[in-house]
């Protein structure tokens, strides 16, 4: 299923509403009902659902995949249990957690849906432009995503290899930065592109 709006402005709607986990998760259930022949619109409400509650309440995830069973077959809402599970670790362990969840991921993805692959109008009237980072130490990466002796399953088994090394510091905020540094750059369209494709089906994989 392909997402085009932006969950994020739906959860922030709901928390101005200063209801109860209870109140949001009864009327996301009424809502997801009136929306039964739009399941992006649906999909995007239990998302909402999940990230306006969790946002004070991480325990309570368990409880809402419960009621929303298919929040486990959307990869925004995967990432988001991850970071909600993480927290109560952090909590349980005492060590300093991130309060307010990364969204930084739903943003590359509206730009890309924008036009198919980048919209630069919207890229650049983001906050992604405020992101970069040298090159150099991804050369191997940014080679093979200019390269056309590749596929873009390969450049995209390339990011996952690099995003799973073991004490790696090559995290998805680093495969964020980037992105954001080799667009800005626009020195070769085609690989900027694939490699924002292939990024992004790298980290939905996560």
């Amino acid at each position: 299923m392909i997402h085009y709006d932006r969950p994020t402005d739906l959860k922030n709607s709901i928390l101005a509403l200063n209801l109860s986990p209870e109140e949001i998760i009864s009327n996301v259930v009424k809502a997801i009902e009136e929306y039964q022949k739009y399941q992006p619109i649906q999909a995007d409400l239990r998302l909402s659902c999940l990230r306006s509650v969790c946002s004070s309440e991480p325990k309570m995830y368990s409880q809402i995949v419960e009621k929303f069973p298919e929040l486990e077959f959307d990869t925004r809402a995967t990432r988001s249990l991850h970071f909600y599970k993480q927290k109560l670790i952090d909590t349980v362990l005492g060590l300093e957690t991130v309060e307010t969840e990364p969204e930084i991921y739903e943003e590359l993805m509206r730009i890309n849906l924008m036009s198919g692959a980048i919209d630069w109008d919207n890229f650049s009237n983001s906050e992604l432009v405020e992101r970069s980072i040298d090159l150099n130490p991804f050369s191997e990466l940014i080679e093979l995503s200019i390269s056309y002796d590749r596929t873009l399953n390969q450049l995209k088994e390339k990011v996952m290899v690099r995003l799973n090394e073991t004490n790696s510091e090559f995290t998805i905020e680093v495969m964020i930065d980037i992105l954001s540094t080799f667009i800005q750059q626009q020195k070769n369209i085609r690989g900027v592109s694939d490699l924002f494709v292939a990024s992004l089906r790298a980290i939905g994989e996560q």
